[in-house]
């Protein structure tokens, strides 16, 4: 007759490094933002598309928006409607993944 056998299988991933790394990141991006929120200067960032994702106090300071009138907006309608030149720039940028050529 047969034994009756019992078997446990454990699978033991070692995620520590990968936590580590996730940790480091937001802590990167805390501090970058805590940055751009503190500096005296312009700052904004824009996704792919041009559309204004995060800005700081001092912009809205500046120009006198709201952070509800900004956040969402396309960056190229809202400050610069004047330049489209520097939209298609931006967005030939991002899809090519090259800056412009220096002068």
């Amino acid at each position: 007759m047969g034994h009756d056998r019992n078997y446990i299988v454990a699978v033991v991933r070692d995620i520590t490094a990968r936590q580590h790394s996730l940790e480091v990141v937001r802590e990167s991006e805390r501090r970058f933002r805590e940055m751009l929120e503190n500096v005296e200067l312009i700052a904004m960032t824009l996704d792919k598309h041009g559309t204004i994702t995060f800005c700081n106090d001092h912009l809205l300071k500046v120009t006198g928006w709201k952070r509800g009138e900004v956040i969402g907006k396309s960056w190229f309608t809202q400050f610069i409607p004047d330049f489209p030149e520097v939209k298609q720039l931006f967005l030939e940028t991002v899809e090519t993944g090259r800056g412009p050529p220096a002068p």
